[in-house]
């Protein structure tokens, strides 16, 4: 089990943007300032580890303390040996094995710390939560993990020189235009910038008013183009027609009906 549900790419995008400096520099130098970044993250890590006085990390302690709050609205039933049965207020009903660190909703499994089924059921029998979270998310670990430090490197002029062929970078070829600073988006993907996108829009003729090209594409005559701009006019002018005659209409029977109501009252 890898004890863990996240299952986005946040932790990626963190990292793209903690080395956002040193990814427009040449390699070497890219590498460089990401070493000396983690060298650093490394004992600040460390140093903040160290000065807590839990046993748990703090933000599991947060998490742990979400699943308390959760687990007041259980009820359990001790069997009295390893295992509970856990009620929830919609009637659901779970089996929880305190031993193995099991619950049938298999979120204990997968997060590594108990959910608030096995909350409910250690709390009931009076047993330390902490000794049955996942070793993964004790400080002993978390300081065991930044334990091995990055040394410092000399620069670049106090390197020993190799006695072998000197290696030369290949000849740069400019290649035209900019170079792009942002990563290829996809096909399906929504642009940045400030500017709206003209995807889907429906393009119009406003030489013949035609869907489905513009002006610069224009292809017809200019007999076609009065041809075409004539039965469009008559298009929009029988649309405009009609909606005016179903406005007339509309008028007419809201006078009417008010008419009718004016007699039923004064009869």
């Amino acid at each position: 089990m890898t004890h863990c549900d996240v299952v986005d790419s946040n932790l990626s995008e963190c990292f793209n943007s903690w080395i956002l400096e040193a990814r427009y520099k040449p390699i070497i130098s890219m590498l460089d300032h990401i070493r000396v970044q983690c060298m650093e993250k490394i004992h600040v890590k460390r140093d903040y580890m160290a000065r807590i006085d839990t046993d748990l990390c703090p933000r599991i302690i947060k998490k742990l303390n979400y699943n308390i709050e959760g687990s007041k609205k259980c009820t359990s039933t001790w069997d009295g040996g390893d295992k509970c049965e856990v009620k929830d207020l919609e009637g659901n009903q779970f089996e929880v094995d305190m031993k193995n660190r099991i619950c049938s909703c298999r979120k204990w499994q997968l997060t590594g710390m108990p959910c608030i089924h096995g909350c409910q059921a250690i709390l009931s029998i009076n047993a330390a939560l902490e000794s049955f979270v996942d070793e993964y998310f004790k400080k002993t670990t978390y300081l065991k993990s930044y334990s091995y430090l990055m040394s410092p490197m000399k620069g670049s002029k106090e390197w020993p020189l190799a006695k072998q062929v000197k290696l030369l970078p290949p000849k740069a070829r400019r290649m035209p235009g900019r170079p792009k600073k942002h990563r290829r988006r996809e096909a399906d993907e929504v642009g940045g910038g400030c500017r709206l996108s003209k995807k889907g829009v429906v393009m119009k003729c406003s030489r013949c008013l035609v869907i489905g090209h513009n002006k610069a594409t224009y292809k017809a005559t200019e007999t076609e183009a009065l041809e075409n701009h004539r039965k469009a006019n008559e298009a929009i002018k029988t649309q405009a027609e009609a909606a005016r005659a179903h406005s007339l209409r509309s008028k007419q029977n809201v006078k009417k009906k008010t008419t009718q109501v004016l007699g039923i009252c004064c009869s």
